[in-house]
């Protein structure tokens, strides 16, 4: 039995993450957004993958959603700031530059043309098409 224990430990030592949270509150009129996002590398500091938890909390009647997200393989530079973010319906950032198909981390819009704000997450960085997101309709 303590074997096991042990080989547990070394198990769990060998694998390292590391994590933050960023809260993006002036991207909806409606809802503030916050990823919390763990990277996981392995002993020798390569990265794995990511995993992130999507949660959106309604202003108003203080609902809070939660989604959890497998993410890919994301660049350090990503989810690194909340300035790597924008809104279609605020008006945050959205005239910053798109480079490589990347328009942020977190971007909020009408996507589908029903007069509600819905949200793209970015859970991959992709290759030379840019990054890959995840859509959220209300």
């Amino acid at each position: 039995m303590r074997f096991y224990k042990l080989a547990a430990a070394a198990l769990l030592i060998s694998f390292s993450t590391r994590a933050q949270v960023l809260t993006y509150s002036d991207l909806s009129r409606k809802y503030i957004f916050k990823i919390g996002l763990i990277r996981k590398f392995d002993a020798d500091s390569n990265y794995l993958n990511t995993k992130l938890k999507l949660r959106i909390f309604d202003r108003d009647t203080k609902h809070t959603q939660i989604i959890p997200i497998n993410g890919g393989l994301l660049f350090s530079s990503c989810y690194k700031t909340i300035k790597t973010s924008r809104s279609y319906s605020t008006g945050i950032r959205k005239d910053a530059e798109v480079l490589d198909y990347d328009f942020g981390d977190i971007v909020v819009a009408d996507l589908n043309f029903d007069n509600k704000e819905d949200i793209a997450v970015k859970y991959d960085s992709g290759g030379d098409g840019g990054p890959d997101y995840i859509f959220y309709m209300q």
